[in-house]
């Protein structure tokens, strides 16, 4: 089981990095689940039609997107969706995925989204 520390650490790490509060970047109407690992991580997530969205995630993302595929798989599902608004040639690498659109905004980052298959 995650300590306390732990998950307080990984949360510490994702706003340093992004610049934004994780519990604000969370919006639990579209992301309503989480899975924890027992280093502290966390991935939210969301189900779209068929597919599996993952929203705000920190800590371990390769265990992460690992237990994600495994729910997805044994409910049937095909794909995930994430999406990031960091370097997507680097991120393409790190998760495996596919860009399949880019949203350009005036007031915020550019988002990128990507898919992959389970």
């Amino acid at each position: 089981m995650a300590n306390t520390k732990d998950v307080i650490d990984h949360i510490d790490k994702y706003e340093k990095k992004l610049g934004s509060k994780f519990f604000d970047d969370w919006d639990i109407y579209v992301y309503p689940w989480a899975i924890l690992l027992s280093d502290g991580s966390i991935a939210t997530y969301g189900m779209l039609y068929d597919t599996i969205v993952i929203g705000p995630t920190t800590g371990n993302f390769k265990k992460l997107i690992k237990a994600i595929k495994m729910i997805a798989k044994k409910v049937g599902l095909h794909y995930l969706l994430t999406t990031t608004t960091r370097n997507p040639k680097a991120y393409a690498r790190l998760s495996g995925a596919t860009l399949i659109k880019t949203n350009v905004y005036n007031d915020s980052p550019t988002e990128y989204v990507f898919r992959m298959e389970v």
